[in-house]
């Protein structure tokens, strides 16, 4: 069977929550701004004024994959060759903007909401701008795809991955997780 969304929810209570949209949250908290958290993903327009083509590649990571318990969500830091995406005119040779996979978070339940309805699960893949390091790059710098998880349809072999080894049950905690086969991420 397929990974379940309780059993990826971090235990820990918050000091906030999405309950509310932000609508409560305070200056400095994501309030303000048309693109910030949280968002309806399916209202999100994709395009780009400037011409430019959005390209991205993934390799499978079949390594182990610490999972920490942050107590808001689920993180889990990649590998810096697992892949990423770019903006350019053509691939590889006209890229004018190139981001590298650098975690995974996993919010139980979503932080955003998808066609208006908070799921489950919500899993992003965060990116740095190629040659940042910073934990806590510049917003510019920062590219997240999200994707929603809702019950039933097919087993997610990516979720099972993730899960493989334990989650760590309290904030602070954490696992080893993708340690064993089959495990692998393929996003």
């Amino acid at each position: 069977g397929g990974a379940s969304a309780a059993a990826l929810a971090p235990s820990a209570a918050a000091s906030w929550s999405y309950a509310d949209g932000g609508a409560s949250w305070d200056l400095g908290q994501c309030c303000q701004g048309s693109g910030q958290s949280p968002i309806n993903i399916s209202a999100a327009t994709h395009e780009h004024s400037d011409g430019l083509t959005t390209f991205f590649g993934y390799r499978t990571w079949e390594g182990p994959v610490t999972m920490v318990n942050t107590g808001r969500a689920l993180v889990a830091h990649l590998a810096l060759d697992v892949g990423g995406v770019a903006l350019g005119e053509r691939y590889p040779q006209d890229l004018l903007h190139e981001y590298d996979a650098w975690k995974v978070l996993v919010h139980t339940p979503s932080e955003h909401t998808f066609e208006g309805q908070r799921l489950p699960l919500e899993l992003q893949l965060f990116h740095r701008r190629r040659g940042v390091a910073s934990e806590s790059p510049a917003p510019g710098d920062v590219v997240v795809l999200s994707a929603g998880f809702a019950r039933g349809g097919r087993a997610s072999h990516l979720l099972d991955s993730l899960r493989l080894g334990g989650l760590p049950q309290e904030a602070g905690a954490q696992t080893v997780v993708n340690g064993e086969a089959p495990a692998s991420l393929d996003f």
